[in-house]
């Protein structure tokens, strides 16, 4: 009985170390990467045309929040047409 009771204990630990929040999950699938920016060109997206890519601009563009940060590399909260570009070939991504 007392072994049993510690390999539960130690399966409920092990299942714990291994979940992942859903953020975390959802974080991970969000990246530059991993959304089409490839057949997105920049003066598309910029509805505006002032040379940069707000948030909402990315938003109704499809761009999740997540990857629109990971865009943002000098986190200004706005994604400039050389960080879109970068994140286009490669290396852009944090």
């Amino acid at each position: 009985m007392k072994t049993s009771l510690t390999a539960l204990v130690v399966a409920l630990f092990a299942v714990g170390a291994y979940a992942q929040e859903p953020g975390q999950q959802q974080e991970q699938q969000s990246t530059p990467q991993s959304m089409d920016i490839q057949s997105k060109d920049f003066s598309e997206l910029d509805a505006n045309q002032d040379g940069t890519l707000t948030s909402q601009e990315a938003q109704q563009a499809g761009i999740e929040s997540v990857a629109f940060d990971s865009l943002d590399q000098d986190r200004n909260q706005e994604v400039s047409e050389e960080e879109f570009n970068q994140a286009k070939e490669g290396g852009g991504a944090r």
